[in-house]
């Protein structure tokens, strides 16, 4: 967990489409930093399964370069930068932000199946609201990466209902693979399964969703196909 000073918000994106996970990294990590007038708070770091074999790599070369007080990332099937798209070929988008005054604590997350469901381990007693009284959660927000195979999302968005009403809780879901398993980055780490998530204080979060669709219809159950 760490404090920054305040300031101004800044927000910066670099993408690079080597096919040499070393160089792509710097590039990418290059750009978004030039994007900023101060320090990187906060970093996401999302690679194509082209790159994932070399994450520990790649996650050293976003470190040199931006020196994040915090990152996340993951495998991504696709990755999106600068208004450019790429799907079927290497590619790896770092987001970093200026974040002054916000406090950021990182974690990663498994869930161990019980009888009656799942139990989330790793999950600190600060979005469990022990010791913490509920009316003081100000500026709140979680932003969490999943892996989908190994974790279910939805035990994690009805732990924090429970515990941290009305906390925005935002993200996705790893959509890229390496050896048949999931990569999540958290920090310095690599990891396998499980998420990896952030919890934001002191930070004003709008959520919104990517793409803005309805549905259209009654809800039915797909039973054959």
């Amino acid at each position: 967990m760490a404090l920054a000073e305040p300031g101004t918000v800044q927000v910066s994106v670099g993408a690079s489409e080597s096919f040499d996970t070393v160089e792509a990294g710097a590039e990418a990590a290059d750009r978004a930093r030039a994007g900023l007038q101060a320090g990187c708070d906060l970093a996401f770091v999302f690679a194509s399964g082209h790159h994932l074999g070399m994450a520990k790599w790649l996650l050293s070369e976003v470190h040199e370069r931006l020196e994040p007080r915090a990152l996340l990332g993951c495998g991504a099937g696709g990755t999106l930068a600068d208004g450019h798209e790429l799907e079927d070929t290497p590619g790896i988008a770092v987001w970093a932000a200026s974040l002054p005054g916000a406090v950021l604590e990182t974690m990663h997350l498994t869930a161990e199946r019980e009888a009656d469901g799942f139990r989330l381990l790793g999950l600190p007693e600060s979005l469990t609201g022990a010791g913490e009284e509920r009316s003081a959660v100000t500026d709140e927000s979680v932003i969490a990466l999943c892996d989908p195979f190994s974790f279910p999302p939805e035990v994690l968005l009805s732990q924090i209902e429970r515990t941290r009403p009305h906390v925005p809780m935002l993200g996705g879901l790893a959509s890229a693979s390496f050896a048949g398993g999931a990569v999540l980055l958290q920090d310095g780490d690599v990891h396998t399964d499980g998420a990896v998530a952030i919890r934001m204080r002191g930070l004003e979060v709008l959520p919104c969703v990517s793409q803005g669709a309805g549905p259209v219809g009654p809800e039915m159950t797909i039973t054959r196909a």
